[in-house]
């Protein structure tokens, strides 16, 4: 995996403030590494890797959770859990 440094030194100074982020890009653009490489870092700041939720929507075992209701259902259930 290629370190995305220009974009992560980029969103670095956001990363504890409380304001919504939103990363976008074509698809197949490395948007998923960026979000694992962002969470890479906060692990290393000393986050807990149980705080973050990762839902692949391109895995079949996930189909389920498509639907909004669903997911929320599911989302709800991990937090619930940490």
């Amino acid at each position: 995996m290629i370190k995305r440094t220009v974009y992560l030194n980029r969103i670095n100074p956001f990363i504890d403030k409380d304001i919504i982020k939103v990363i976008t890009g074509i698809r197949r653009s490395g948007k998923s590494v960026l979000l694992q490489q962002i969470q890479d870092e906060l692990i290393q700041r000393g986050k807990n890797k149980s705080n973050f939720i990762y839902i692949n929507f391109e895995d079949l075992q996930y189909e389920s959770l498509l639907d909004y209701e669903t997911l929320n259902k599911e989302l709800v259930k991990r937090i619930q859990q940490i």
